[in-house]
């Protein structure tokens, strides 16, 4: 038998003291490892973000959430694209505009970006969040304290982005904005936010417009199987080369509310131009347009190689009484403008729509535009 006797205290002491020292080391080492872990996962996300593709939506990739910043004791403030009631917002290329430009409004002063779209037709039925959640529930915004900027067609707020404290100017929780310029170069001048920017600086605005575009934006599946299918019928051999026309006529029948753009005697420069393409064997010919007259016309010339995207002509934001299934046919214009970024060949009307077509372009080859009563190739 083991005698009985009192422990060693100076032992334990130091058997203690032991552990107690090899614990520390341990929770020194898994912080450093947590907070590297963590700056290399942080590094990664910004690299990836540097190397998404400009040029296009791309519908493959995942949605992440957007990462929330926190201020004034943790609560979060908002900036929304703001599209809703009876107020114009313009057509769907000047929305594409604000929406990049509320972006990059909520990347400057490190707000929760969101879009709110619901004239005529909720934005939730053609297109769903790429790799930056603009989802935001109207019941988090409820009980917030807000303000409403309507900018459409003020050139003069511009030059304010430029020096302007935003988070000084506008000290309200929710920032809605409907606008319908292009902000990036004003925002990319003003030096509080040069560090927020930075990823813009050597970028042109049209390069940052589709980055954008591909950030936010991504098809539903019913938008994407419409594609498929107009692709797979339309297109139906690899060597088949789509060229296509974007037509903006303004103020006709088919959109009396627009105002004047061309005339029907402008376009024979456009016929003639699709006239080069006439192989039958070799080309499909697109044309997207604001004319039911002119589609007639696109139709009869061009008959046997005629490929056309179904639906009513409308403006999202123009009167549309009297039109049948609307929201069907703003999905018609979401996928008209997409078809235009995949042509072979592009020629395009001086029109928001076709010029963010022709920006969202992988290729620029073979890019033209036609203005003036003349054509000219992409810059």
């Amino acid at each position: 038998m083991f005698p009985n006797k009192m422990p060693d205290f100076r032992v334990i002491a130091v058997v203690s003291f032991l552990f107690l020292l090899c614990t520390w080391h341990q929770f020194i080492v898994d912080k450093q490892c947590t907070v590297t872990t963590s700056n290399q996962l942080k590094q990664s996300s910004m690299d990836h973000f540097e190397e998404l593709p400009t040029d296009e939506v791309n519908e493959n990739l995942s949605m992440n959430k957007q990462e929330l910043v926190h201020l004034n004791n943790y609560r979060t403030k908002y900036i929304i694209y703001y599209c809703v009631g009876e107020k114009t917002c313009g057509g769907w290329g000047d929305r594409q505009l604000g929406i990049v430009s509320v972006y990059l409004m909520a990347l400057a002063m490190g707000r929760r970006f969101g879009i709110m779209i619901s004239k005529p037709c909720e934005i939730s039925a053609f297109l769903r969040p790429n790799k930056v959640n603009w989802e935001v529930d109207a019941n988090e915004l409820h009980s917030l304290e807000s303000r409403y900027l309507y900018l459409i067609g003020n050139k003069e707020y511009i030059p304010l982005l430029q020096w302007a404290d935003l988070e000084t100017l506008y000290p309200e929780d929710v920032l809605y904005v409907t606008t319908n310029y292009d902000y990036s170069t004003a925002l990319k001048m003003n030096v509080r936010y040069k560090e927020q920017l930075l990823w813009t600086l050597q970028m042109s605005s049209e390069s940052v417009f589709a980055k954008v575009m591909n950030l936010l934006f991504r098809f539903n599946n019913v938008l994407q199987m419409h594609l498929q299918k107009f692709f797979t019928v339309n297109i139906p051999r690899p060597y088949i080369q789509l060229v296509c026309a974007q037509i903006r006529i303004g103020r006709n029948p088919s959109m009396p509310g627009d105002e004047p753009r061309n005339t029907m005697s402008d376009l024979q420069i456009v016929w003639n131009f699709l006239s080069r393409y006439n192989n039958t064997s070799k080309y499909k010919i697109f044309v997207t347009t604001d004319s039911e007259e002119v589609r007639a016309i696109a139709s009869e010339k061009f008959v046997s190689q005629f490929v056309y995207n179904s639906g009513e002509i409308i403006h999202v934001d123009k009167p549309y009484y009297g039109k049948k299934n609307v929201c069907d046919n703003v999905m018609k214009v979401i996928m008209d403008q997409y078809i235009l970024t995949k042509c072979d060949t592009l020629l395009v009307s001086r029109s928001y729509f076709g010029e963010n077509a022709a920006i969202m372009r992988k290729n620029k080859k073979n890019t033209f535009i036609f203005k003036t009563g003349e054509i000219f190739a992409w810059h």
